[in-house]
């Protein structure tokens, strides 16, 4: 407990570093590195062609940014998967925490267990994909959207579950339950099985 609280203290130092550009820079420059690489091998592996890799600050009207990578092969295909590559570090944030700051803590390191506190809020501040990645792969993550939903709707309704797990749904927000009729495969499956 004392680590996660530590590192929830990291984070919030990091969150109202934001006064300054210089400050926030410094003290994020790891998170920025690794927040931009997973997007640059991300966008590598899912053929995105990334040109250009920076973490250099640069003001961009009202605001700074950080790090970016540009890429040359951006589509409906890939956007979705460059644009949350950052997520791919909150499992390397939960093993900071739980297998080097919390040991640190239990061995009574207190330097390095406050390394360790840095280092686990750094990574969990390059874990979040910021507002322009996700207006990048907007288009991407919509699409993949719609895929999910049309692939639950399609496939619960085939295995005749589909008005029962609605039915659950509309219950368990306090709903009226609309009569959805079945398709019609998943009617004879229930009348042979009755």
């Amino acid at each position: 407990m004392p680590s996660l609280i530590l590192t929830l203290a990291w984070y919030v130092i990091l969150l109202h570093s934001r006064s300054s550009m210089w400050r926030l820079a410094f003290l994020c420059l790891p998170g920025t590195f690794a927040h931009e690489a997973a997007h640059f091998v991300v966008g590598f592996l899912v053929v995105a062609k990334p040109a250009h890799f920076t973490i250099w600050p640069r003001r961009s009207g009202d605001r700074w940014i950080l790090g970016s990578v540009t890429f040359k092969g951006i589509n409906i295909l890939n956007g979705a998967f460059v644009a949350l590559a950052p997520i791919l570090f909150f499992p390397v944030a939960w093993f900071c925490l739980t297998r080097l700051e919390a040991p640190f803590w239990v061995e009574r390191r207190w330097g390095w267990w406050l390394a360790a506190g840095y280092l686990t809020s750094t990574v969990l501040f390059s874990a979040m994909p910021s507002l322009q990645d996700v207006k990048r792969g907007r288009s991407s993550l919509i699409f993949y959207g719609i895929i999910v939903g049309l692939g639950w709707l399609i496939g619960s309704s085939v295995l005749g579950h589909r008005d029962q797990k609605a039915r659950a749904v509309f219950l368990k927000v306090g709903l009226p339950v609309p009569e959805i009729p079945p398709f019609r495969w998943a009617q004879e499956q229930r009348g042979m099985a009755e």
